[in-house]
C-alpha cells in the first residue's frame, strides 16, 4: 500500500500537535532511532507522524501498510517539512531519497544468457544504484531519465518521488572477469528507456539512445 495521497499538510500539522501537546504519546516502539521530523525544535518519527495524520481522514494507518524510510521521507519533504538523518549527524538535514527499484527481470536474452545475467546482477547492486542516484540528487535535486528526461516525481507526484533506474553502461561484452565498478559507470533512466535500452543489440551508449529518440520523435 502506498502513503494515501490525501494526507496533506494540514493532517500532518495537526498530528505533530497531538504529539506536542502530549494528547498522543509516541509508544516506545515507534520511536524513530535515525531519521526524524523537526518542527520549532522538536523531533518526531516520521513514519509515525504519517500513521497518525491518517486519523483525520479514515483512522490510523498501521506501520506495515506502507513503507517508512525514503518513501515516508520523501512524502514528508515534498510538503515542505524538515526531514534530519540524526543517525549521521543531529543537524543534517535530508533531501529526496532515492528510492529501491524493481528486479529487472524481463529483458530479452537472446543467445547471451550468462552475460546477460551478470550484466543485470551488477545493475542490480543496490550500493552502486544507490550511490548513483544520491550524487544525482546532491547535483541536481531530482531524478531526470539520462535519455529522454522524464520525471517520475512530475509525473506521479509521490509514488515518483525518488525514484529512477539504475542502468550500467559497459557494454556485455567488456564484462570480463571481477571488475570494480564505479558510480560513473551508471546511468540513470525510466523504465521504459532502459527496457528499450536493452533492446537493441550491441547495447548502445545513453548519447547514441537519445539520437535515437531524437529520430525516432
Amino acid at each position: 500500500m502506498q502513503i494515501p495521497a490525501e494526507i496533506s499538510d494540514s493532517h500532518i500539522l495537526s498530528a505533530l500537535e497531538e504529539i506536542r501537546s502530549g494528547r498522543h504519546r509516541v509508544p516506545l516502539i515507534r520511536e524513530s532511532k535515525k531519521y526524524v521530523v523537526r518542527k520549532d525544535g522538536k523531533n518526531y518519527p516520521p513514519k509515525y507522524v504519517i500513521c497518525l495524520a491518517n486519523t483525520f481522514l479514515s483512522g490510523e494507518l498501521l506501520p506495515n501498510e506502507f513503507h517508512g524510510g525514503p518513501e515516508a521521507n520523501n512524502f514528508l519533504i515534498r510538503r515542505g517539512f524538515d526531514i534530519f538523518d540524526t543517525s549521521v549527524n543531529p543537524h543534517r538535514k535530508l533531501n529526496l531519497q532515492a528510492v529501491g527499484e524493481d528486479p529487472l527481470n524481463i529483458f530479452q536474452e537472446g543467445g547471451q544468457r550468462a552475460l546477460f545475467k551478470k550484466h543485470v546482477m551488477i545493475e542490480r547492486n543496490p550500493r552502486l544504484a544507490k550511490a548513483a542516484k544520491d550524487r544525482r540528487i546532491a547535483k541536481c535535486g531530482k531524478l531526470d531519465c539520462d535519455a529522454c528526461d522524464f520525471s517520475f516525481a512530475e509525473t506521479y507526484g509521490d509514488i515518483g518521488a525518488g525514484f529512477i533506474e539504475a542502468h550500467h553502461i559497459v557494454p556485455l561484452s567488456e564484462l570480463r572477469g571481477e571488475r570494480k565498478n564505479r558510480v560513473e559507470d551508471v546511468a540513470l533512466l525510466c523504465a521504459n528507456c532502459h527496457r528499450m535500452i536493452h533492446r537493441v543489440d550491441p547495447i548502445p551508449s545513453i548519447e547514441q539512445f537519445r539520437r535515437i529518440l531524437k529520430r525516432i520523435n
